[in-house]
C-alpha cells in the first residue's frame, strides 16, 4: 500500500507485513506492505510432495534462530500491570477498529470479499471456539487493490487480503482455497487471541489517563510520566512480541484450519514459498542426517521483574520450522522424553533405544501441567516395592508442560517407538493434563494401550484464565491473601504457552480430540478424580468470596476514584468470578469435566488436585490395580 498518513507504524510478521492502525493524538495511523517479496513472484506457489519434503527438512536443519538481543527492563509494576490486564472494552476496539476501516476504503480501491473467500472465512470462524471470538465481533474480508501480496488485520473483526495474493492461490482451485483458509486463520488468530487489539488498548489506558491528568492540575506532573511510560513500554511491546505472535497465530492457523477442514500441508505452501524466495537452497536435495536437527531457540532468560525481549523478525524458514516441529512432534532436550525407574537407585534414567522386549509389561506414568515426574515418585517406589518379582518395568514421559499437548502426544509415539514398545502391553498412569496428551496419542496418532487411569485430567477443559486473574489481583492489592493454597496459586501461576489455551474448555484442542466420531476404546479407561471441598465448606467459601470482592473494592474506594491505578484495577475485579473448579472440583477440574462419557469406572476422593497423584489411599488402591492387570 502506498498510502501514508500523519503518523506511521509498520510490523512485520516474519515477512508478512501487518498493518495494524488506530488513533494517537487524533493522528490516523496506518501503515502497510508486501507480505512476500518482490522475488517470491517468480517461485511457484504450489509444491510436489518430493518438493515440500526437501523445503520442510532444510527449514528443520537451517541455522537455528539464535539472535542478539536486547532486554528491556520495565519499572512502576502498577503499570506493568495495568498494560497486561486491563480489560478493553470491546466497544472501544470496534469502534478503533472502524476507523481504521474507513481510513482504508477511503485511501484505497477496495472490494468485498468473493463469495468463495466469503465462505472460507465462514467455515474458519464457524470452527473458532466461541470464548475465543467476541459476539460483537462481525468479521470481514475485505480485497484491496495493490500490486503486492498483503495481508493484515485492524481489530475489530476486519481482515484484508490483496487482489495479487487471491491471482495466486484461486479460490475457485481447493489448493487455493487451503492457501487462503491458511492466511485468514493466520489473520484470525492475532484477533482472538488478542494480538491486534494489544495497540488499542495502550492507547485506551493512555487516553484515560491523559484525562484523570487533564482534570487533577496537581498530579499533572506524574500522571504525564506515567503517560509517558505507557507509551514507551507499549512500543516496548508492539517490537517485543510480534515474533512469538507470529508463531503463536501459526499454531492457530493449522489447528484451525485442521478443525474446519482444510489441507494443513497445502496450506504450508504459503510459508514455503516465502522460504524459498529468501532462499533458493531450500529445494535442494537435502543430505544425509545424523541424530537430530539444531535445539530450539536460544532464549535470553529475565532478570528481574517483567523483562520485554527486542527480537529480529521471524523468517519464513523459523516460521516452518516452528510449524513443523508441531506437526512432526519433535521436542529437544536432554530433560525430555522416556525415563525408566530404577529399582536399585530409586532414581530415573534415560530409556534407552529398543530396550523393551515384546510381551514385556511396562507402565508409563505422565504428569500435568507445568508438572515433573516427581509427581509419581510415591507411585514408582510403591510399584517396585509391590512387585517383588519385577515383572513391571516402570517409566515416565516428561514432556514441556508450556508447550501444545498435540506436539507433546506426536513426541510420544516417537518415544515409544524408540525405545521398542509394543503399546498394547503398555498400562498409562496420567494426571491432569498428561492424560490428554495420551488420549491424543491413543485417539489421533493411532497409539494403543492396555489400560489407562485418568488422575484429575480434564477432559472437558478448565477455566484456570479466571483463577490466574483471581490471583493476579491479589498480588496488585499487596498480596492480598485471598485463601487458598500455594499449590493452588502455583499451578494458575503457571500455563502461558500454548498449553493455556488448549486446556480451556471447547478450545480448538478438545473439540478436536472430543469429537463424537472419534473412536475409543473406553472399557479400558479408569478415572480419579477429586474435590476439595465439602458442601458446607463450599458455601462458607462462597461467603469467603463476597467478602474478599467487597474487601478489594474498599481498598480501591480508599485510593480515590481518581486514582488511575485503583480504575484499572476495578475494571479487572468486575470480570472475576468465582469458578466452579474451585467451589464443586478439585480446585483445578470440575468433576464433570475429570469425568468421560462411557467410562463407568471412576473413583472418587476428597482430594485437591495436585494430591491425587501423591495421596497414600490413592496411590495404594493403584497400585493393586496395575499388579491385578499385569498378573
Amino acid at each position: 500500500m502506498k498510502y501514508r498518513s500523519a503518523r506511521t507504524v509498520a510490523r512485520n510478521c516474519g515477512g508478512w507485513i501487518w498493518l495494524v492502525g488506530t488513533l494517537i493524538c487524533g493522528g490516523a495511523i496506518d501503515c502497510g506492505g508486501p507480505i512476500v517479496s518482490a522475488a517470491e513472484d517468480t517461485v511457484s506457489a504450489t509444491f510436489t510432495k518430493s518438493q515440500r519434503h526437501c523445503i520442510d527438512d532444510n527449514a528443520l536443519w537451517g541455522p537455528a534462530e539464535k539472535q542478539n538481543v536486547t532486554t528491556v527492563e520495565a519499572s512502576a509494576s502498577a503499570v506493568q500491570w495495568l498494560i497486561a490486564r486491563t480489560p478493553l472494552p470491546i466497544a472501544e476496539e470496534i469502534e478503533r477498529a472502524a476507523k481504521i476501516h474507513a481510513d482504508v476504503l477511503a485511501n484505497h480501491e477496495t472490494s468485498d470479499g468473493p463469495p468463495p473467500v466469503a465462505d472460507i472465512l465462514s467455515n474458519l470462524v464457524d470452527a473458532i471456539p466461541p470464548r475465543m471470538r467476541s459476539a460483537d465481533y462481525q468479521f470481514t474480508v475485505t480485497i484491496v487493490d495493490q500490486n503486492e501480496q498483503n495481508s493484515f488485520s485492524a481489530g475489530g473483526g476486519h481482515i484484508y487480503l490483496s487482489d495479487l495474493f487471491l491471482q495466486s492461490s484461486p479460490a475457485d482451485d481447493p489448493v487455493g482455497r487451503d492457501r487462503i483458509a491458511f492466511v485468514l486463520a493466520h489473520e484470525l488468530g492475532h484477533l482472538c487471541l488478542g494480538h491486534a487489539k494489544r495497540l488499542f488498548q495502550r492507547e485506551w489506558l493512555r487516553d484515560e489517563l491523559k484525562r484523570d491528568i487533564e482534570a487533577d492540575s496537581e498530579r499533572k506532573g506524574n500522571g504525564e510520566q506515567i503517560v509517558g511510560f505507557v507509551r514507551g513500554v507499549g512500543a516496548v511491546l508492539e517490537a517485543s512480541y510480534s515474533r512469538e505472535d507470529d508463531f503463536h497465530a501459526d499454531l492457530f492457523a493449522i489447528h484451525l484450519c485442521r478443525n474446519a477442514g482444510f489441507d494443513v500441508e497445502n496450506g504450508l505452501d504459503v510459508l514455503r514459498r516465502g522460504a524459498v524466495a529468501q532462499n533458493t537452497s531450500l529445494l535442494l536435495d537435502p543430505p544425509e542426517r545424523l541424530g537430530v536437527p539444531p535445539v530450539e531457540p536460544e532464549i535470553q532468560a529475565a532478570t528481574t521483574g517483567e523483562s520485554f525481549t527486542l527480537a529480529s523478525r521471524p523468517t519464513f524458514s523459523h516460521r516452518l520450522r516452528r510449524v513443523r516441529l508441531e506437526l512432526d512432534g519433535l521436542i529437544y532436550g536432554d530433560e525430555y522424553g522416556l525415563f525408566e525407574f530404577d529399582r536399585e537407585s530409586l532414581e530415573l534414567q534415560f530409556a534407552e533405544a529398543n530396550s523393551i522386549r515384546p510381551g514385556e509389561r511396562v507402565v508409563v506414568c505422565i504428569h500435568g501441567m507445568e508438572s515433573s515426574l516427581g509427581v509419581y515418585k510415591r507411585l514408582m517406589e510403591h510399584l517396585a516395592e509391590s512387585d517383588a518379582d519385577a515383572k513391571i518395568r516402570i517409566f515416565g514421559f516428561q514432556y514441556p508442560a508450556d508447550e501444545s499437548l498435540a506436539r507433546s502426544a506426536k513426541y510420544l509415539a516417537r518415544e515409544m517407538r524408540r525405545v521398542g514398545a509394543e503399546s498394547a502391553e503398555v498400562d498409562f498412569v496420567c494426571h491432569s493434563a498428561g492424560g490428554l496428551v495420551l488420549r491424543h496419542y491413543v485417539e489421533v496418532d493411532g497409539g494403543d494401550a492396555h489400560r489407562v487411569y485418568f488422575q484429575g485430567t480434564p477432559h472437558l477443559g478448565s477455566n484456570l484464565a479466571a483463577l490466574r486473574s483471581l490471583l493476579e489481583v491479589g498480588q496488585f492489592m499487596g498480596d492480598l491473601n485471598l485463601g487458598y493454597d500455594a499449590a493452588l496459586a502455583s499451578a494458575i501461576r503457571d500455563g502461558h504457552g500454548q498449553i493455556s489455551y488448549d486446556l480451556l474448555p471447547n478450545s480448538l484442542f478438545l473439540t478436536f480430540l472430543n469429537r463424537p466420531s472419534r473412536q475409543r476404546h473406553l472399557e479400558r479407561y479408569t478415572i480419579y478424580r477429586g474435590q476439595a471441598f465439602s458442601l458446607t465448606r463450599s458455601l462458607v467459601i462462597k461467603a469467603a468470596w463476597s467478602t474478599t470482592l467487597k474487601t478489594l473494592a474498599r481498598r480501591l474506594d480508599a485510593k480515590g476514584k481518581d486514582d488511575v491505578n485503583a480504575k484499572f484495577a476495578r475494571a479487572a475485579l468486575d470480570a472475576l468470578i468465582l469458578p466452579d473448579e474451585i467451589i464443586a472440583g478439585d480446585l483445578c477440574v470440575t468433576p464433570g469435566s475429570a469425568g468421560l462419557d462411557g467410562v463407568n469406572q471412576i473413583y472418587d476422593y476428597r482430594l485437591n488436585h495436585n494430591a491425587l497423584p501423591r495421596d497414600p489411599d490413592v496411590v495404594d488402591h493403584l497400585v493393586r490395580q496395575l499388579i491385578s492387570d499385569n498378573q
